[in-house]
């Protein structure tokens, strides 16, 4: 199901712009009459990046150094408030967890599967275009996970199981 999902997502990326994921250039066509050319698609991936780091006429001047962390870090550490309190929450409850259930206490793949993609997507969003909206999503997937993890109400042996120290 999923894969026929992404299948139809690259297709009609490809019937748009000539481009499976536009605006990366990556797997782009340029034999189709109606494909916008790899470098016009670079370049616009540039303008999205640039501007999710620093929105306004110096976005340009982000793409070369981190200067714009601490602007973006201030500006969208207020603006995302429930995501940031959703991961505070989580990262607490997982700590609180992992407390509770003791140092030999792992939790299973039906978790780690999904806080992994979480976790990734976020690493990816940061990299790419920090923008929240973008990742919103991931965000969120990995305030839940990280709370229904840590919370010793979920902690019980159909979620974890200690290791055995025989």
């Amino acid at each position: 199901m999923a894969s026929s999902i992404v299948i139809v997502w690259l297709a009609r990326g490809l019937l748009l712009s000539g481009c499976p994921a536009y605006p990366s250039p990556v797997g782009c066509l340029q034999g189709l009459k109606w494909a916008v050319s790899r470098e016009s698609a670079g370049k616009m991936a540039e303008v999205i990046q640039a501007w999710a780091r620093l929105p306004g006429p110096q976005s340009s001047e982000s793409l070369n150094n981190w200067n714009w962390f601490f602007d973006w870090f201030s500006r969208n550490i207020f603006l995302e408030v429930a995501i940031v309190a959703l991961l505070c929450i989580g990262s607490c409850l997982l700590i609180v967890g992992a407390i509770r259930n003791g140092p030999g206490a792992f939790t299973i793949r039906a978790f780690l599967i999904p806080a992994f993609a979480a976790i990734f997507g976020v690493v990816f969003w940061f990299f790419s275009a920090p923008d929240p909206r973008f990742a919103s999503g991931f965000l969120f997937s990995l305030g839940l996970l990280l709370s229904y993890s840590g919370n010793p109400i979920f902690a019980s042996d159909a979620f974890y199981y200690k290791k055995r120290s025989d």
